[in-house]
């Protein structure tokens, strides 16, 4: 058959959307600015290979002194004669006379055609550019060397576009090596979002973001798909729908793939494709399993070499995929099967993925195949770390398309129930495990537990200790069951235990599936770092950082594992702990829960502290009123629900003493009835009603309320609570002139707070704290090193152009902020009201001031409120 040729390129029409961004990648090479002076344009059927090049070559046309285009369409069983007629044939349609007269040697269609077209377009002066379209057609030997010959000799003058659905077998790695070939590949030609649109709107079919998106994920940017899908679309109501239902099954579609992509393909390679559609993915083993043909390989080479709708995916193993529109055509073809042979492939499919280690497609496949014995392996095998790794949805779906008698399984219905408390529907999980029968497999016993320990933390409750999870030698289940144990421990205050259980998870997490997993209990561990006050500066190594997904931190543990970090940090007085639980606040803003409110309030509280160290930060910060408001707006009602006790604990009595110091009195007693209101809150509301008779001076009342939690009767459920407490007793202790009962306390809050270098609590409790230090200062035994570095750490104090500070005077100017009346302060300080005014003189002058209001300034911004 002679090879044919078009008179002139094909020419644009209205259907036609330039693609400007390809056409200014070829400018360069079509007109000699680069060495490049072959062009191969390699793409599958579709890809508008042919409607670039004729764009390219009326954009050539209208330039000044235009090239001669020579075009050459390729057909197959072509020899070297019919190709150098062909040839002579498309430079005669030219009109171009000097470049006929210059070929008019090759009418003899000689053998050597190449060198002599090479020679041919020499002599001429004319610039030329040979256009050779569907170039994967020519295979005879002659030719191909022929066209060898004429590239390696091709003029300085001539530029050659090659275009094919696949690179012609051709001696071109020369010209690559040489920098002398330009190529352009299926990825390049894949139209853009934009240009998709253009072509939408030549069919009037306007869609929009989400729609559009979808659109280019089934096609992946085919120009045929995308011409396919307007041409259907075009008055087509629900767009969305019919979008989502488009696939390579439908008639245009289908027919064109039949007519332009898989006509001609051999029967080996239609098997092999039928076969190996049934898989997303599929390597060359798993195409040899499915199609039982051991030369899949070399059918596979065969699709890749003819560049067939297929994609290779580099890894190991190498994977093979189909563009979506021809593997739902394929998957429409291969039904013809029968029902039993295709479930046979889907459990052939399934158990290749659970070996290669990929859970959640093998479950897809074993439901796909009805296999009840198979779906119920790979979730006792798998279930559990699916669901931790944030695959519960993905399972749920699976599910309820699996055979009703799989949740007849004990270790399946416990999954299930994981499911729920994994998503949130705790109330859900609740129930059905309430009413599950006792579970006969150890494995869903101890899961059954795990989960129910789970759901009481999260929702508040304090579980009892329970007894110790048993191994059952999965290393995520038992690693799941000792956190949700060490979790309950924290909630219980058995520090000491929940830290050995803990550990345990930790080291059962190491072998475990799931990489969550260790996110998790590291998380819970952070939480125990907070309670125990033992916590380290490199406490944000805690934060889960290994999910699959992204970062952890888009994890509930890791925004856990930051909050606790950033408490830490802010109970040893460090700097931008704000920052830190603003990230926690980000990555959680998006949920109405109890978790993302306590996270805004320690943001904004943490924040505030960062202020109050940071001179330069200072000025930029809101009004400390403003803050407070936010502060208790997110804390009311109290959020309890997944909050971890401990750093709830932690952030409250140092909000109450922030409201208390500036005059927040009411929010502050708010605060204290709204932690009272929960019952398991003993020793924090103790604490909490201590730290507000401190500041009232009833030292009385303070003394009497912290009594249970100094004697151990009662326990904070984070040390700095304790810590705070003892702060207490030491400042009643000194107004009631029990000097050694007081250094007593100071003492005992010293030696708790060390071990983690707890230094807030010794500031919120303020300058009474100070000057005992610095009164009983090297008094202290072992821990005299931690009460200087106190000392140190604190903010500068009372030091004016004008003088010091009397400690009384500090005492009185705490009062200022209340707004109480003279009388009232002095009868609360047991002296008369001449001696508070001749004190008040006193601060005025040494603050430079002349008001109660001006002092309240003034002394904030010197740090000594």
């Amino acid at each position: 058959m002679p090879i044919s040729r078009s008179t002139d390129p094909p020419r644009a029409d209205h259907r036609t959307v330039p693609r400007e961004r390809l056409l200014d990648a070829l400018r360069p090479v079509l007109v000699g600015e680069q060495a490049a002076d072959v062009a191969l344009i390699c793409a599958p059927a579709g890809s508008g290979k042919t409607r670039l090049l004729s764009d390219a070559a009326d954009r050539l046309a209208g330039e000044p002194d235009p090239p001669v285009v020579v075009w050459i369409t390729a057909q197959d069983d072509s020899s070297a004669t019919d190709f150098a007629n062909a040839c002579l044939r498309a430079v005669r349609a030219t009109g171009d006379q000097a470049l006929v007269e210059a070929c008019s040697g090759l009418e003899q269609g000689p053998s050597d055609f190449g060198a002599q077209l090479a020679e041919a377009l020499a002599t001429a002066a004319t610039r030329v550019h040979l256009v050779i379209d569907d170039a994967h057609l020519l295979a005879g030997l002659d030719v191909l060397s022929g066209l060898e010959t004429y590239l390696r000799h091709q003029p300085a003058h001539v530029r050659t576009v090659i275009s094919g659905r696949f690179e012609p077998p051709l001696a071109l790695q020369r010209l690559r090596l040489d920098g002398r070939l330009f190529e352009v590949t299926a990825d390049d030609l894949a139209l853009s979002p934009d240009e998709a649109s253009a072509i939408l709107g030549q069919h009037g079919v306007r869609l929009d973001s989400r729609e559009l998106a979808a659109l280019m994920e089934r096609t992946e940017g085919w120009a045929a798909g995308i011409r396919l899908a307007g041409m259907s679309l075009a008055g087509h109501a629900d767009h969305a729908s019919f979008i989502d239902d488009f696939r390579g099954d439908r008639r245009p579609v289908a027919d064109y793939l039949i007519e332009e992509v898989l006509a001609g393909t051999p029967d080996p390679v239609r098997d092999v494709l039928l076969h190996t559609s049934v898989p997303e993915s599929f390597t060359v083993e798993l195409a040899e399993d499915l199609s039982r043909r051991a030369d899949a390989g070399a059918q596979i080479e065969w699709l890749e070499r003819h560049n067939f709708l297929i994609t290779r995916i580099e890894g190991a193993p190498v994977r093979f995929r189909y563009h979506p529109l021809l593997r739902s055509y394929l998957r429409a073809e291969i039904t013809r099967l029968g029902r039993r042979a295709i479930g046979e492939l889907e459990t052939t499919v399934s158990q290749w993925h659970e070996d290669f280690g990929e859970p959640l497609v093998a479950l897809e496949h074993a439901v796909n195949a009805a296999d009840t014995e198979l779906i119920v392996r790979v979730l006792e095998r798998s279930g559990l770390p699916l669901v931790l790794d944030g695959h519960g949805d993905a399972v749920e779906v699976h599910l309820a398309r699996a055979p009703r008698r799989v949740l007849e399984n004990s270790v399946v219905r416990s999954i299930h129930a994981a499911v729920s408390v994994h998503s949130g529907r705790s109330e859900v999980a609740a129930a059905a495990l309430a009413d599950s029968a006792p579970a006969l497999d150890h494995r869903a016993a101890v899961l059954t537990e795990a989960l129910r320990t789970h759901i009481a933390v999260d929702d508040g409750g304090l579980p009892g200790h329970g007894t110790h999870p048993e191994a059952t030698g999965y290393a995520d289940l038992d690693a799941y069951a000792a956190l949700q144990h060490g979790r309950a421990l924290t909630a219980t205050g058995d520090l000491d235990a929940a830290d050995r259980v803990l550990t345990e998870a930790r080291s059962h997490a190491r072998y475990a599936v799931s990489p969550r997993i260790a996110a998790h209990t590291a998380a819970a561990h952070a939480v125990l770092a907070v309670a125990r006050g033992t916590g380290t500066p490199d406490c944000h190594a805690a934060v889960p950082r290994s999910a699959p997904t992204a970062t952890a931190e888009d994890t509930v543990s890791g925004a856990i594992g930051i909050l606790a970090a950033s408490t830490i940090s802010y109970q040893r007085g460090e700097n931008r702990t704000g920052r830190s639980a603003a990230l926690a606040y980000r990555l959680l803003r998006e949920h109405d829960s109890d978790l993302a409110r306590f996270a805004t309030a320690a943001a904004e509280f943490y924040d505030l502290a960062d202020a109050e160290r940071d001179e330069s930060s200072r000025a930029a910060s809101p009004g400390l009123h403003a803050v407070l408001a936010r502060v208790h707006a997110s804390l009311h009602p109290l959020p309890t629900r997944a909050v971890p006790r401990p750093l709830l604990a932690a952030l409250l009595p140092a909000v109450l003493t922030a409201s208390l110091a500036a005059g927040e009195a009411r929010r502050a007693n708010d605060l204290v009835r709204d932690v009272a209101s929960d019952p398991d809150s003993v020793a924090e509301v103790a604490l909490l009603r201590a730290l507000v008779s401190i500041h009232d001076h009833h030292w009385d009342a303070a003394r009497r309320t912290v009594a249970p939690i100094v004697s151990g009767e009662v326990s904070c459920r984070a040390r700095s609570g304790t810590v705070a407490a003892w702060l207490v007793e030491a400042q009643a202790a000194v107004a009631d002139a029990r000097t050694v009962r007081a250094h007593e306390a100071l003492t005992s809050a010293l030696e708790l707070a060390e071990p983690g270098s707890l230094v807030r609590p010794f500031h919120e409790a303020g300058s009474p704290v100070r000057d005992l230090l610095a009164e009983s200062s090297g008094r202290f035994g072992g821990a005299n090193s931690f009460a200087e570095h106190i000392r140190a750490t604190f903010p500068s104090v009372g030091t004016t152009s004008n003088g010091t500070l009397t400690r009384r005077e500090l005492e009185l100017l705490l009062e200022l902020p209340t707004w109480r009346t003279s009388e009232q302060i002095a009868a609360d300080l047991c002296v008369s009201v001449n001696t508070v005014k001749t004190h008040l003189r006193g601060i005025y002058r040494k603050l430079g001031v002349n008001s109660r209001r001006g002092a309240i300034a003034a002394a904030r911004q010197q740090g000594l409120l």
